[in-house]
């Protein structure tokens, strides 16, 4: 079986790892000897230490009666680890360092906790083990005179992970100041590395054929989530570049609003647009925003937005005396419509207990035969559309109607 000493470690972390029958598990305490009789410091299997000898005190011999104890001296703790080890570390005591990373190595960052940061530390060991020798979480702002890359960032885009290649193997050095998370990590990592350190089952002379199966396994497992996560992320990044140039839409007023309405009628829904203000020459008076087509079917569209109020019947009697004034320009049209962004600067609470359209404003749009939109349905209709739950036709059907328009995806 093998042998695994445990340093300065929690006595929680102890009896979870001495609960293991397969390990011959030892405590090593400190001293400025090395007990009578122990081996040669390179031949424990595992040695692992948790740097945080203030808060970890060694368990009493009443405590962990059961587990044999041993006098170790600072330096035949070194050589053990230098070995073979993990270490935990914590605040000042450790200074990490990690260069020299394989290829093929991404930075990926996350927000740490106390959970996050052991389940990234298993994703990490599962996706990574065998490809490095030694693995470092490191909470201190990483300076090295070589060049490394880094594998985790925090919140604070401070290193929290790097990786070196030039150290012994298997030799893991993580600094959680949470002292469950590190007992967590370190219980995991000693799970899934000391069955590589046996050399009954793992050695260079005898590596048993279905070991060798199930890693190729493993490794085809990993490639092809990888694969998949990467098709999944490009279908995401394709979303958000369509919906890239709307998402303001329930954000801003005048000339930006317009330009966004204008631009979602012909890019998404393929309308013919005209922007009648491009058109004006000086001296000229302004009349409606926009004029859009889709097949016979025309409107004149006012586009208005209020950080602080919704539409109101002013809106719909200068809608009205607008499109008087663009018929003897630009003719007739089969319907009007007001696009409004009301009530941008509030949060959603406040724009959801106050539609953007009273009901008494419907009324008078009926009553005007002019149809209402607002900013955010007319992005729900881009993402109706985007999802084949909409046709284009269905769409221009609901904008004919005067009055509120009726998201025709609702059914």
């Amino acid at each position: 079986m093998p042998n695994v000493l445990l340093f300065g470690c929690d006595k929680e972390l102890v009896k979870r790892l001495a609960q293991d029958s397969r390990w011959n598990v030892a405590i090593g305490v400190h001293a400025d000897n090395v007990s009578p009789g122990l081996p040669d410091p390179r031949h424990w299997q595992l040695v692992v230490d948790d740097c945080g000898k203030d808060e970890n005190q060694a368990p009493s011999d009443a405590e962990l009666p059961e587990i044999p104890r041993y006098d170790i001296s600072e330096r035949y703790l070194e050589e053990a680890e230098r070995a073979r080890g993990i270490r935990l570390c914590r605040g000042e005591e450790h200074c990490g360092v990690g260069t020299g990373v394989p290829p093929g190595h991404k930075i990926l960052e996350f927000n740490p906790t106390a959970s996050e940061e052991v389940g990234h530390l298993i994703d990490f060991v599962d996706e990574f083990e065998g490809k490095f020798h030694r693995a470092c979480l490191d909470c201190e702002p990483y300076q090295s005179e070589y060049e490394s890359k880094i594998i985790f960032r925090d919140s604070y885009d401070w290193p929290l992970m790097v990786i070196d290649e030039y150290n012994f193997p298997f030799l893991y050095s993580i600094d959680m100041v949470d002292k469950d998370a590190r007992i967590d990590a370190l219980f995991y990592l000693c799970q899934r590395t000391v069955l590589r350190l046996w050399p009954e089952v793992y050695s260079d002379l005898f590596r048993p054929r279905r070991v060798v199966a199930l890693e190729q396994q493993r490794a085809d497992i990993i490639a092809r989530r990888r694969e998949e996560a990467a098709e999944v992320e490009r279908k995401i990044q394709e979303e958000l570049d369509f919906y890239a140039p709307y998402t303001n839409l329930t954000w801003v007023a005048h000339n930006e609003l317009k330009r966004l309405v204008a631009d979602a009628f012909q890019e998404v829904f393929s309308f013919d647009v005209e922007d009648l203000d491009a058109k004006l020459k000086k001296g000229e008076p302004k009349t409606v925003d926009l004029i859009i087509k889709y097949g016979d079917w025309s409107a004149m569209v006012e586009v208005r937005g209020s950080s602080n109020r919704n539409a109101r019947d002013d809106d719909l009697e200068n809608l009205d005396d607008n499109c008087e004034q663009a018929k003897e320009v630009h003719g007739e049209t089969d319907s009007k419509l007001l696009v409004f962004n009301g009530l941008f600067s509030r949060d959603a609470e406040q724009r959801r207990q106050n539609p953007t359209f009273s009901k008494g404003v419907v009324r008078e749009a009926k009553a005007r035969d002019i149809g209402l939109l607002s900013a955010e349905e007319l992005l729900r209709g881009i993402e109706a559309y985007r999802n084949g739950e909409m046709p284009v036709e269905e769409f221009v059907e609901a904008l004919r109607s005067p009055g509120l328009f009726q998201p025709p995806w609702e059914g």
